[in-house]
Parts: C-alpha cells; sequence; structure tokens
C-alpha cells in the first residue's frame, strides 16, 4: 500500500470515518433491496417458476452488486491485474481456485461484472456464515450453497442445488475452493502431514485439495457447463484481506488473478481416477505459478506473449453509485414522511432474515432438500 503522509491518528481515523459510511451505504442499500427488489412478495414467484424468478433475481443482483464494484474498484483505487486466458462472456463455468484469505471470491466480481455474470456467481462456503444477519440472509438471494465439510452430509444439498441449476438452464459461475479453508502457516504444516500420511502430494504454496467435492461437483455439473476456470490468485501491498480490512481501507492495494480456461469436453467426465489425477496436475502447476509470483511479483506472461491486464473502473459504476444513492435517499425520506413504508420495510426485512433460520422455508425455497430427498435418490 502507498505510504501516506498523514499523521498516523487522522489516517486511522479518516479510514474508521471512509469505512463506517461505505457500510452505512450497504447496509442501507440491503433495506432498500428488502422493500422492493427481494420483497416477500417476489418469493411467492419461485412457488409459480424458478427459472423466472431467477432470471428477475439475478437482474436485481447484478443491479446490487455495482454498488459494491464501485467500493472496490473507485472508493478503495484498488488495481486488478487479470492475466493468462480470456474468457467469453456469459458462459456458465466451474470455478476452482487457491484459498489465500477469507474474502477471496469477492474477487471475481471485477471481472464477472464485465463479463456479465456478476448476478449469476455462486460460492460454495462454510455453513456457519449462513447464521450471521443480514449477510447470511443476503448469501441466500445470492443462492450461495452453504456446507459443513463432511461429504455424507452434504452431498445431497449439493445434488439437489445443482439439479436445480441444471434443470432450470441457470447462467451459473460457480465457485468451489478444493483447500476448504484460506491458507495460512499452520494450516500448511497440518496440510504437509496429512499428505505424507496419506501418500499425497504436498505444496509449498497451497494445501492438498479435498478430491471427493471436487470430483462430485464436477460430475454433477458434467455438459451443463461450458467450461472449468482455474483462477490463481494472489495480493500484494500489505497482509492479506479480512472484512475488516477490507472496510477500513486497510487491505492489499493490488489483487492478481491469473486465469486458466479448459471446455468441458477436454474433462475426463466419467473417469474418477483420471478427474484426481488432473486436479493434482492443476495443482502442481498453481503452486509454479505462485512460486513464479513471489519471485517477480506479477504472473508469467500468456502463451500468447499478453502480460496482465488492469481493469480500469468504468464510468457505468460512477452513475450506478449516484443511482443508488438516489434510491437510498428517496427510501429515507419515504420512511420519515410515510409510517406506513416504514413499516413495510421493517416487516419485510424481518421476513426476510426468518426465513434464514427456518427448515422448512429454506427447504420451499430450494435452498436445502427436502426431506424425502435422500430416500427418492435411493431409489434411483
Amino acid at each position: 500500500m502507498a505510504t501516506t503522509l498523514l499523521p498516523g491518528w487522522l489516517d486511522s481515523t479518516i479510514r474508521i470515518v471512509r469505512g463506517v459510511w461505505i457500510l452505512l451505504v450497504l447496509f442501507l442499500s440491503l433495506f432498500v433491496g428488502s422493500s422492493s427488489f427481494h420483497s416477500p412478495l417476489l418469493l411467492l414467484l419461485w412457488s409459480f417458476s424458478s427459472r423466472f424468478w431467477r432470471t428477475l433475481n439475478s437482474t436485481f443482483i447484478e443491479m446490487w452488486h455495482t454498488l459494491f464494484i464501485f467500493y472496490l474498484e473507485v472508493w478503495n483505487s484498488k488495481r486488478w491485474l487479470v492475466s493468462g486466458d480470456d474468457v467469453p462472456p456469459k458462459e456458465r463455468a466451474f470455478i476452482i481456485s487457491n484459498h489465500p484469505s477469507e474474502v477471496d471470491w469477492m474477487c471475481w466480481w471485477p471481472i464477472a461484472w464485465r463479463k456479465g455474470m456478476v448476478g449469476d456467481l455462486k460460492v460454495i462456503l462454510k455453513k456457519e456464515i449462513a447464521y450471521l444477519p443480514a449477510l447470511g440472509n443476503g448469501m441466500d438471494d445470492l443462492e450461495f450453497l452453504f456446507l459443513e465439510r463432511d461429504w455424507e452430509k452434504d452431498k445431497n444439498t449439493v445434488a439437489h442445488r445443482i439439479e436445480s441449476w441444471n434443470r432450470d438452464e441457470t447462467p451459473l459461475w460457480l465457485t468451489f475452493f478444493p483447500e476448504g479453508t484460506d491458507f495460512n502457516r499452520i494450516k500448511h504444516e497440518k496440510s504437509i502431514k496429512y499428505a505424507a500420511e496419506h501418500n499425497l502430494p504436498s505444496y509449498r504454496n497451497l494445501l492438498v485439495p479435498r478430491i471427493t467435492g471436487f470430483v462430485s461437483c464436477v460430475k454433477m455439473l458434467g455438459t451443463h457447463i461450458d467450461a472449468i476456470y482455474d483462477f490463481t490468485l494472489c495480493y500484494t501491498g500489505s497482509p492479506k484481506p479480512n472484512p475488516l480490512r477490507a472496510l477500513m481501507d486497510l487491505a492489499p492495494k493490488e489483487v492478481h488473478l491469473h486465469i486458466r480456461r479448459y471446455p468441458i469436453s477436454t474433462i475426463p467426465l466419467n473417469d474418477d481416477e483420471k478427474l484426481k489425477d488432473w486436479i493434482f496436475q492443476c495443482w502442481k502447476e498453481k503452486d509454479e505459478l505462485l512460486d513464479h509470483f513471489k519471485q517477480h511479483q506479477r504472473f508469467p506472461d500468456s502463451k500468447q506473449g499478453g502480460g496482465a491486464v488492469e481493469l480500469k473502473p468504468s464510468r457505468l459504476l460512477y452513475a450506478w453509485f449516484l443511482w443508488w444513492l438516489s434510491l437510498i435517499s428517496l427510501a429515507l425520506y419515504r420512511c420519515v414522511a410515510s409510517p406506513g413504508f416504514l413499516l413495510l420495510v421493517v416487516a419485510a426485512t424481518a421476513v426476510r432474515v426468518a426465513t434464514t433460520y427456518h427448515t422448512k422455508t429454506r427447504q420451499w425455497r430450494g435452498l436445502l432438500p427436502p426431506d424425502d430427498y435422500a430416500a427418492g435418490k435411493k431409489q434411483e
């Protein structure tokens, strides 16, 4: 991160004020969404057509994500450097990536927005996040998949959701972190020990990938996706990001993303052993990429000779930010001027949050498989 000429106390105060202000804007946008775009009445559309609901939902999510992308690219002035293979717009893909921090999946937003897929970006995360107030409910709207990291417990949840996406031909960028958790020194030492005990390859910069979840997801998605994207992610400029550092503009100022695209026709979908060999080979090459980055502070040029491309903030982001500020201001005015509207906002938000904790409602929304799903799978 660039050094500042301000006194330490003043710099810290400015960062806190900036962080609180953007948090307030993001929080208020949730209220606006709960009372309009994502009102409980909209959920009723799910009963009539999950495909139509997903189409509308994707549009609303794309609108909302422009606020986050403005924050990342403009407000915090981050540099986004993308190298490797170009990916076509509107392509259905399964994304695998290394996992250096807790918020890596947010780094896909700028490129997903430019490829027309930010409203269709979904992530497989640990279950605990689903129960965070407001945040967990918002991730439900994004159709994120929450797992207990025990495949016997998770396999039906994953199968049910992927079947639903396949059935509706949902546009999809589904992100899976094969390492299962973010990287640090202690976890790396445990991973090396585990690899030695189970006769698996170990890595200098990565944890051993979890094979069962990867193989199962790829086989379930099958030819319903067009490609697998292998993302390799690195940060420079400061310690690795977490939600608090990102909010206070203490996260790294440069995000480096290297992309490898594998058409699904090149993936051995019908052979589990070959799929395992494939992911291990990917991890070997990824380890070498990370070695190169450590030495040169950049990823190698592509085979075509091209280097990293910096993503420049679009003027559209400024327009969307002003649109959101106008919408939030109008909603706040209506809350003050109309007690009925305020009651609607509070009631709608309460209903949305309550659905996060109610199993039957989550099943109705397709977030969890029905009680008889496992029995039905056994009969097939």
